[in-house]
């Protein structure tokens, strides 16, 4: 007979197996919606639909636990990527159905037929009482969460306000162009081309995340203004953009220890407003005249690009430690105009200004 010091390590190994379980069924998650251009979300709702079938929206986020708000996002993401229809409901003309497209339902069995198949032969290994027993166990620890779940959600105050929706990704869709656009500022954070294909953008944060919403061609980013012992906190991210669709960036409201690794994408401008400090940019070959306009001050700013792309600097306010390509100016006071070789003749540019003052500023090739 086991006694309660014989099952402790037992329940503690399974306790661990179920949480390496429902973080495996997340990193497989992740990977099976960007394989299909969605957001781990959307991918949940889709799958909500091909399980019940046709859901109103409130149906839906009574299933996932979603608000309205964010029901409806993932619906108009869902329908633009060709994965929903909208129907009127025939017994209730005020009433939308969302509805899967049948036609799409082998695409995202293909990604889980592999799993399936492997499952059923683990599952083939044991005998029919404790596949009896793992049903009965699944079934209730399913149970278990979803009534805490629903006891969590009813707690006034406890949870954080409705805003923006924090999107970790978005389908790239039909798009011809997108703009990345911060409000508030940034801090710590890198952005890069290389997003997983069929997205947008994919996007990483440890520490205090902002609200992410796309409206449109635009990703709006905005961090919630942090205390003093927020900041203290390790924090940071990553924002990798798609390189199928030129791009527009602006931040505004400064930005501290950013570094735009943006090499391989197509970018038609940049923009900086608020002071930027610490912050590396490093720029792809451009398609006509592009630009870089930073206002509000610079401090230690270093813009790099390709070589033989011709680039032209207009720097008012004065500037201490400027270097241009080759000129190492040290402090140069007023309106400055700095141009390298072929600038004038050539058809691919980059058109760089900076207002506010600098100090430690470089624009070179690397």
């Amino acid at each position: 007979m086991s006694t309660p010091d014989d099952r402790a390590p037992l329940l503690e190994a399974l306790h661990l197996a179920f949480q390496r379980h429902g973080m495996a069924q997340g990193l497989f998650s992740q990977a099976a919606a960007g394989q299909l251009g969605l957001g781990v979300s959307d991918l949940r709702v889709l799958g909500v639909l091909f399980q019940r079938g046709p859901l109103a929206a409130t149906e839906i986020a009574e299933a996932t636990g979603l608000t309205s708000g964010a029901v409806t996002g993932l619906v108009d993401r869902l329908e633009r990527a060709g994965f929903v229809t909208r129907e009127g409901d025939p017994e209730d003309r005020r009433r939308v159905i969302v509805r899967a497209r049948p036609e799409r339902g082998p695409e995202v069995g293909a990604l889980y037929q592999p799993l399936q198949e492997a499952g059923r032969a683990l599952m083939a290994q044991r005998s029919p009482a404790e596949l009896a027993m793992m049903a009965q166990i699944l079934t209730r620890s399913a149970e278990l969460l979803e009534e805490n779940a629903r006891v969590l959600r009813g707690r006034g105050g406890e949870a954080e306000p409705e805003g923006p929706e924090t999107l970790l990704s978005a389908p790239l869709g039909a798009r011809q162009r997108a703009r990345l656009e911060f409000r508030g500022g940034a801090a710590q954070l890198e952005v890069t081309g290389g997003a997983p294909r069929r997205l947008l953008y994919q996007a990483a944060f440890e520490g205090p995340s902002p609200s992410i919403k796309l409206k449109g061609d635009t990703i709006e980013v905005k961090y919630r203004r942090l205390r003093a012992l927020d900041w203290r906190a390790r924090h940071g991210g990553t924002i990798a953009l798609s390189g199928a669709v030129p791009w527009e960036l602006a931040l505004r409201g400064g930005a501290a220890k950013l570094a735009l690794r943006l090499e391989e994408l197509p970018v038609r401008a940049v923009e900086l407003s608020g002071g930027v400090s610490e912050v590396t940019l490093a720029l792809p070959r451009p398609a006509g005249t592009c630009r870089v306009r930073v206002s509000g001050g610079a401090n230690q700013l270093a813009l790099t690009r390709p070589e033989g792309i011709p680039a032209r600097l207009r720097l008012s306010g004065g500037a201490a430690k400027l270097a241009f390509d080759a000129q190492r100016l040290g402090a140069v006071g007023g309106d400055t105009r700095l141009e390298s070789a072929g600038y004038d003749a050539a058809a691919d540019r980059w058109d760089v200004e900076v207002s506010g003052g600098a100090s430690a500023l470089s624009v070179g090739v690397r």
